[in-house]
C-alpha cells in the first residue's frame, strides 16, 4: 500500500479544500482509494455530585469501545468528584462525537486534547 499525498492534495484542492489535511489516497495496483487519518487524543471527564451520571458516561464509552486505547478513573468520594481519563485513537469527527455526547450529560464536564500527528 503506497500513500500518494500529492495526488490526494491536487484532487481535493479543487473540490474540498477544507478537508485536505484529513483525507489521503492509497494505491493498490494503480487504483486509488480514499481514507481518513486517525489521531491520538486524551478525553478528560469530570463527574460532579451526581454519581448516577456515571452509568450514562459508561454507556457512551462502551458504544465507542473500538476506538478506546486506555482508560483510568480516579474517584474522590469525600468531595463527590469522579475523574476519568480516556485515551482514544480515532478521527476528529469521532472524537468530537464522543465529547459532544458526554458534554450533554448534566453534572459532566468534558475536555479533549488531540495530537497533530496523523496516523
Amino acid at each position: 500500500m503506497i500513500r500518494s499525498e500529492s495526488k490526494c492534495k491536487n484532487f481535493y484542492a479543487r473540490r474540498f479544500s477544507r478537508y485536505i489535511n484529513t483525507f489521503c489516497t492509497y494505491s493498490f495496483g494503480g487504483m486509488f482509494f480514499y481514507g481518513v487519518f486517525m489521531r491520538i487524543a486524551v478525553i478528560g471527564i469530570v463527574i460532579e455530585k451526581d454519581r448516577a451520571a456515571a452509568s450514562d458516561v459508561n454507556e457512551i464509552l462502551s458504544a465507542y469501545g473500538d476506538y478506546i486505547v486506555g482508560r483510568m478513573g480516579v474517584p474522590d468520594r469525600t468531595n463527590d468528584i469522579y475523574v476519568i481519563s480516556v485515551i482514544v485513537k480515532a478521527t476528529n469527527e469521532i472524537i468530537s462525537s464522543i465529547t459532544g455526547k458526554l458534554g450533554r450529560i448534566s453534572t459532566v464536564s468534558v475536555k479533549s486534547a488531540i495530537t497533530s500527528v496523523e496516523l
